[in-house]
């Protein structure tokens, strides 16, 4: 066995193993000089599955649509200078979602920095607004307490990024030439390598404290008899959404469920799909004031459901185990640090013990309201066909179950959250809702896409012109992803702002007309390429097997005719009473 080794692979092949034996289990890798050694390091660890992405942009925001949908810390590697300063828009958003990203930053040895070498930027701390811990590495050093201490730093990098709360954490690793692995330079006993590497002292564990006042909670629940629960957009799964269930029989309270949060897509009963409507509904808002929302989650997609909030309901429960702050109410609020699964959990064997229920006759009325205004949506889509509204509703009716939904930013979630129907297909949906940004939303899609054969991207031509470049990424991974993309020839959203109105400045500066070469993009990508001529004919072309990875369908839209439409169904539902 070899003796000797490179420094800084070696400090790096330690350093990794330390995270792999943690449980982290995935790298985004973006080729370059300077982090020869973590890369090298990570090719060299089994466990540990490896994405090589060129763009550090998309890098980021592949990692972070991996980590969103395993669950899991992933690994970013990126080079220095200006590539450091490309991770940030994902960092952003993973920072405002509570997504757990490691981001290993290479950097220059200190005898380089404030010298003008090549490469190099002040990169102490970059993240410094984002960022739940940063770590300054020194230079590789192989003594014991430095051995030691790598141990523990992976330790605490798992704490700060998944455990003590759910973020992105910047490790920043200086290194000095020779990078290369077999440039030799240090001498080290494999044996006391091994045993450094098999004789872990698996002391490392964290449990969180889930310990709630439930007879305060509970106390506060039973004398606010009327109540809603505001569930926003996040990545729940199954087993949270079934307590959630469960809470919300046992309080007798209706769920607005965002259409980002997977709730709207399991059948149940107590979800209310149509809340967009009707909070604009004159029955609903005059006659239904609660006294209690309880609210899971970041903010909603809804901008009409703070006003509602504000003016219909008293208090406000926030649960949030990172304890964000949270600008869906301005009323009253408690804010409880939990996480939601355990705060429902916690409730429902509560209730259960004490035979709990509340006498709240809401929830009926409001059920019935809500089954009204899907009747008014289906016949109103049906009949406005041309809507893009009409192919959402359609392609969620008509995918297989389980698929996963990615909803791209302005309209396509907008839309989304006003239109889709309470089904039962337990649809995975994921969104970049933390700074809602249209940039990487596909490199984000082709992340979360790893975990299924069954990904449907809904997005605006201009993000997707934005980011459309990351398409390789698909074929490069063998991963299949279905992109429906709304093409409005430019920013359609901001036709729902007065500025639209202001011809002179509207089209050059807001809307931005891009004109895309769909034939070339398909082309340039080996993507198969749809243009459907309605919904009936959208549904058609959805069932066609392909064999490329990539699947584009391009529904030609009018953004002031969408605006039209809407607010043409905003008065219909507003008119439903029982």
């Amino acid at each position: 066995m070899n003796n000797n080794f490179n420094n800084n692979y070696l400090w790096s092949y330690i350093f990794f193993s330390h995270l792999s034996s943690l449980g982290v289990k995935y790298a985004c890798i973006s080729p370059g000089s300077r982090n020869t050694p973590i890369n090298c390091a990570l090719e060299d660890i089994n466990n540990i599955k490896k994405f090589v992405i060129l763009d550090e942009r998309q890098s980021a925001y592949f990692a972070l649509g991996l980590a969103k949908a395993t669950k899991s810390p992933v690994i970013i590697s990126t080079t220095s200078g200006t590539a450091v300063a490309n991770l940030y828009p994902a960092i952003i958003e993973a920072y405002k979602s509570n997504i757990p990203l490691i981001v290993c930053t290479a950097d220059r040895s200190f005898d380089d920095l404030f010298t003008d070498a090549n490469q190099t930027i002040n990169q102490n701390n970059i993240f410094s607004n984002h960022i739940n811990w940063f770590f300054n590495f020194p230079l590789p050093d192989f003594s014991d307490i430095s051995l030691n201490s790598l141990e523990q730093i992976a330790e605490k990098t798992l704490l700060k990024s998944f455990c003590d709360k759910k973020a992105p954490v910047h490790l920043n690793f200086p290194f000095r030439k020779p990078l290369e692995p077999t440039s030799y330079n240090t001498y080290f006993d494999p044996i006391k390598l091994q045993n450094l590497l098999d004789n872990k002292k698996n002391s490392f564990f964290y449990k969180s404290n889930t310990s709630l006042n439930l007879e305060l909670i509970t106390e506060f629940l039973i004398k606010k008899l009327t109540g809603v629960i505001i569930l926003n957009p996040d990545n729940y799964d199954e087993v949270f959404l079934n307590e959630l269930f469960t809470t919300s029989d046992y309080l007798n309270y209706p769920i607005f469920a965002d259409s980002a949060s997977s709730a709207r897509f399991y059948g149940n009963n107590n979800v209310i799909n149509n809340y967009e409507a009707l909070i604009r509904n004159n029955y609903f808002t005059k006659n239904f004031q609660f006294d209690i929302a309880i609210i899971f989650g970041r903010n909603n997609t809804s901008i009409k459901l703070k006003e509602f909030l504000d003016k219909n309901v008293k208090h406000t429960i926030i649960i949030d185990e990172n304890l964000s702050y949270n600008t869906n109410s301005i009323n009253k609020r408690i804010f409880i640090k939990s996480s939601s699964y355990d705060f429902c959990k916690a409730l429902n064997i509560y209730f259960s013990n004490f035979s709990f229920k509340t006498n709240n006759n809401h929830l009926n009325e409001i059920i019935q309201l809500n089954q009204k205004i899907e009747d008014l949506k289906k016949e109103f889509l049906t009949t406005n066909n041309n809507f893009d509204a009409s192919y959402i509703y359609q392609l969620l009716e008509t995918i297989p179950d389980n698929s996963n939904i990615i909803l791209g930013n302005s309209l396509p979630i907008r839309l989304t959250n006003i239109f889709a129907a309470n089904n039962n297909k337990q649809f995975k949906v994921f969104s970049n809702r933390g700074a809602s940004g249209i940039d990487g939303i596909i490199s984000t899609a082709l992340g979360i896409s790893t975990q299924n054969n069954y990904n449907y991207l809904l997005i605006g031509d201009l993000s997707f012109y934005y980011d459309l470049t990351a398409l390789y990424l698909a074929n490069e991974y063998e991963i299949k992803l279905n992109v429906i993309i709304f093409d409005n020839n430019g920013g359609g959203i901001f036709n729902l702002l007065p500025i639209s109105k202001e011809q002179k400045y509207f089209k050059k500066y807001f809307q931005v007309p891009l004109e895309i070469n769909y034939n070339a993009i398909a082309n340039l990508f080996n993507a198969s390429l749809f243009f459907p001529e309605s919904v009936n004919n959208f549904i058609e072309l959805l069932n066609i097997e392909t064999e490329s990875f990539i699947n584009l369908f391009i529904i030609q839209s009018n953004s002031q005719i969408t605006n039209e439409l809407l607010n043409k169904y905003y008065l219909l539902a507003s008119e439903i009473n029982l």
